[in-house]
């Protein structure tokens, strides 16, 4: 009864916690950052995390619209123009832009910058080598943190198949 309180106790609170968010104005992005459990109510995140928690309830109350860009009223994502964008910028030099991210210790930020090389030219080695240092950089941090299960799972499955695009001689 103890840990189905606590649990209980712990999703109120992220959706308090999320809801007071929305209302003072802050994005789905700044709640996912900000909101942690408090040592008393702290779950394991084995099977969720706290921060898609406050994304599932941000996006059952406000839904699809995240009010931070025009174009989600629209059906052509920005990933339509990572290739222009590639284009415009080189490939070298947005790779570049990812390493430093990567040294700076955002593998996040590192891994958009390949994801849009990637998008436009699949098989270029460069940022394939940065999804895969990226997604490593990310997989032990998640074996450090709460080791969640769909988080571990996914990682793995993304460094798998970087490793094998790398090994079948991508350029």
């Amino acid at each position: 009864k103890a840990a189905m309180t606590r649990m209980r106790d712990a999703v109120q609170f992220v959706h308090d916690a999320t809801v007071e968010g929305m209302n003072s104005g802050k994005t789905v992005h700044e709640l996912m950052e900000e909101i942690q459990l408090p040592p008393e109510l702290e779950l394991s995140q084995v099977h969720g995390k706290v921060s898609w928690g406050v994304k599932s309830i941000w996006e059952y109350y406000a839904t699809w619209f995240h009010h931070d860009s025009t174009t989600e009223l629209y059906p052509v994502p920005a990933r339509s123009l990572y290739g222009e964008l590639t284009e415009l910028a080189g490939p070298e030099a947005l790779v570049g832009r990812g390493r430093e991210h990567l040294a700076g210790g955002r593998p996040v930020e590192s891994l958009h910058f390949s994801e849009i090389v990637l998008e436009g030219e699949p098989a270029f080695r460069p940022a394939l080598e940065l999804r895969r240092d990226a997604l490593e950089e990310l997989l032990a941090q998640a074996k450090a943190g709460h080791q969640n299960a769909f988080e571990l799972g996914w990682l793995s499955s993304r460094l798998a198949e970087t490793r094998a695009s790398l090994d079948d001689g991508a350029s």
